[in-house]
């Protein structure tokens, strides 16, 4: 049944068997047996399909994707505290993370995390600012940390730091090397870019922060990054007046059970700030 009500949230989440089978690592026959079973079930249409043979959210969909939710979590919640009365606990905790949260900040409250936290395990998932929302938005990650002015409505958001940002590279060159759609430094360069009426010669963009940094070091370009990135780095830099906020993220359907550890994560970030 548990397994039903995991396919029913990724369908009216995706709104799409395609989306949620890839969300589920499942092929899409099983999603659509999975939602004829729970449809039998509760007795009631989920979804229906409309003349573009796009599937649309029911009334009873609706109706019941918060209660689903709240029975999952309470499942979850269920085993956790068994598993950690018989003492045989060691939870799985995933914390998504933008690439300059991830590589620079996190790797430096990790030791004093797990302290707090002897019975967790804890996976670290490296990526852009879009893809660490759509982490915790399809539950993948118990919590983000992103980079983004990006506000998104499903989510609660606060600021842990303020980051203030320069530009590493030779000043005489006119080439900027930008990470992907989706990145936040790539937004803020874009604003910075606007702002200061620069028309780039020519962009390159790449994935990753440490290939950029690279490239920067081989006079290939310049770059916006993090001044606590450019910190330890033999690089030309200009300052700028842009400062972004950090921002720790949690949906705002979490049940309660993430509020502990999301207030020491976020505490033990806010001190660096602090340094």
């Amino acid at each position: 049944m548990f397994q039903l009500l995991e396919t029913f949230i990724a369908v009216y989440e995706t709104n799409s068997f395609t989306k949620a089978a890839n969300a589920l690592y499942i092929s899409q026959p099983t999603i659509s047996v999975h939602i004829e079973k729970l449809e039998k079930e509760l007795d009631v249409k989920l979804f229906e399909r409309n003349a573009r043979n796009r599937i649309e959210k029911t009334e009873a969909a609706t109706l019941f994707y918060e209660k689903a939710k709240q029975i999952l979590n309470g499942w979850e919640s269920g085993k956790e505290e068994l598993a950690a009365f018989s003492g045989k606990a060691r939870r799985k905790y995933t914390i998504a993370a933008s690439q300059t949260i991830g590589g620079y900040l996190l790797p430096q409250i990790m030791a004093e995390l797990g302290t707090l936290y002897p019975k967790i395990n804890f996976e670290i998932l490296l990526d852009n600012s879009t893809n660490v929302y759509k982490s915790v938005h399809m539950l993948e990650a118990d919590l983000g940390l992103v980079e983004t002015p990006e506000v998104y409505p499903d989510m609660n958001r606060t600021v842990f730091m303020n980051d203030p940002l320069v530009i590493l590279g030779d000043p005489k060159l006119n080439r900027w090397i930008l990470r992907e759609e989706g990145s936040g430094i790539r937004q803020y360069t874009e604003i910075y870019l606007k702002e200061q009426q620069i028309l780039p010669e020519e962009k390159m963009i790449a994935s990753s922060n440490a290939l950029i940094l690279e490239l920067v070091k081989q006079g290939m370009g310049r770059t916006l990054q993090s001044a606590r990135v450019a910190e330890k780095l033999a690089l030309p830099v200009q300052k700028t007046d842009l400062i972004r906020p950090l921002y720790l993220i949690l949906p705002k359907a979490d049940s309660g059970k993430n509020a502990k550890m999301a207030q020491s994560i976020f505490e033990l970030l806010a001190k660096l700030d602090e340094l």
